[in-house]
This record gives structure tokens, sequence and C-alpha cells, in this order.
């Protein structure tokens, strides 16, 4: 079980991506998974994608990204945003098609291009979440964070 512990809030956290910076308002926590404290960060914007200006999550742990939620096309009547899984230690998406690791049962799924509705959107399986629910979110980033090997 995880356990959340909120440290702090940013208004302009700041994040240096290679190609240049960018600025997020911040809720910074630490997770206790009864063995170690992980510093996370989730960090809110907004940016262009797939034709229009979108609601962005992303979630750092340690400081490095794991995952990103982007705004559906509903986003302004639902809060609903979508984020990717990717496999272990690769950047590849897992298809929509695919079994998924024991350790995604439970969450919410959906097909990402179903809620995404552009040319070029992904046909990948995505977790569905509200904009307030940090709990999947940070799930999500554990997950990936571990199978990256960020943490034990």
């Amino acid at each position: 079980m995880l356990i959340a512990n909120l440290e702090k809030v940013e208004k302009e956290y700041k994040h240096i991506w290679p190609e240049g910076h960018e600025i997020f308002d911040a809720i910074f926590f630490t997770l206790n998974d009864g063995k170690k404290t992980i510093p996370v960060i989730i960090g809110f914007t907004m940016r262009r994608v797939f034709g229009k200006n979108r609601r962005r999550i992303v979630v750092f742990v340690k400081r490095y990204p794991q995952v990103e939620f982007i705004g559906t096309d509903e986003f302004d009547r639902t809060g609903e945003l979508v984020g990717v899984i990717k496999r272990p230690k690769s950047g590849k998406h897992y298809l929509y098609e695919e079994d998924l690791p024991i350790e995604y049962f439970g969450f919410n799924l959906v097909r990402y291009k179903d809620y995404i509705n552009k040319r070029g959107a992904y046909n990948s399986v995505a977790i569905i979440v509200n904009v307030s629910d940090l709990s999947t979110m940070l799930r999500h980033a554990f997950i990936q964070a571990k199978w990256q090997g960020l943490i034990g």
C-alpha cells in the first residue's frame, strides 16, 4: 500500500527538458511504500497536443517524468484525462488489444484514440482519470518508476 504525504504546493515549478523548459503548477508529495520514501511531483500545465490546447499532467518520480495524462476531447465537460501505459524499460505503449501485467488490474482502462479523436492519436491502452484523481496518477507513476528501475 502506498501512503502519500503532501509536502508543498508550488505555483511555478520549472522542469528542464532536453529541448527547453516547461512551467507547471505543482504538488509535491512523498510516497511511502513501507520500505522507502520517494519524492514525487504532480505538475499541471496546458499544452497544444493533437490539434488543441489541452490540460496536461505529468507525474515526476525523483524529478524524472514517469507518466503523462492529456485532457480528452471532452475535458471541459468531463474533467477526464488519458495516459498511456508503457512497457517495462521501454518507451513503447501497450496496444489496446494486448494483455496487461497484473499491476494494472483494477485501473479504469480505455482505448486512447477513443478519447483523443484526432489523426495520429495512439491505438494504445490508456488509463482514464478525472483531473482530481491524484491517487490513480500516483499509483500509475509508481508502477512505471519501478519498471524503469528508478525505484527498487
